[in-house]
């Protein structure tokens, strides 16, 4: 099954990283599963972008139908996370996504490359 990553305005588990030009982005993040109608129903409403995986990969779909395709370069798991370990990683890559595991009360960080 495949999973949209969807952004959302409540608190998530999961976060998602990235830059722009001048300015670095935080997105909270559901993971809903993938359907044609949930695809279509996002961009309706105005998201440029989707990211989901598939066939362990992972894809930025825009609105335009562009397609990026990306593979994880690496994981990475810590016990602490913040900010500053943030702007960091985001000086060597353009973005990522980091899960909070509250039961092992750690953090995983995944790092996509096209």
């Amino acid at each position: 099954m495949n999973t949209i990553y969807q952004v959302v305005k409540q608190k998530t588990n999961i976060k998602g990283f990235w830059k722009g030009e001048k300015k670095l982005y935080l997105d909270n993040i559901k993971q809903v599963d993938y359907t044609e109608n949930i695809k279509k129903d996002l961009f309706s409403k105005g998201e440029e972008a989707i990211f989901y995986t598939e066939n362990n990969c992972a894809i930025v779909e825009h609105a335009n139908s562009k397609k990026d395709v990306l593979r994880v370069k690496r994981v990475q798991h810590v016990a602490k996370f913040n900010r500053a370990l943030a702007k960091t990683i985001l000086k060597h890559v353009p973005g990522f996504t980091v899960y909070r595991n509250k039961t092992l009360k750690n953090y995983t960080i995944e790092i996509w490359e096209a």
